[in-house]
């Protein structure tokens, strides 16, 4: 039967993950979470934030 009828098996099975695979949607995320709260803090604000300080 060879190789075509069979299924490979965990050992024979490999993924190999990368710090940037993991690391880069990570940051993504955490980049338009800080954006998003930093727009709604923004948007906020008053208008005479500047003359407060």
């Amino acid at each position: 039967m060879g190789h075509q009828g069979r299924l490979a098996t965990n050992c024979e099975r490999r993924i190999i993950v990368t710090l940037q695979d993991v690391l880069v949607p990570t940051y993504m995320k955490m980049l338009g979470a800080l954006s998003a709260w930093l727009g709604k803090a923004e948007a906020e604000r008053p208008s005479d934030a500047a003359a407060i300080i």
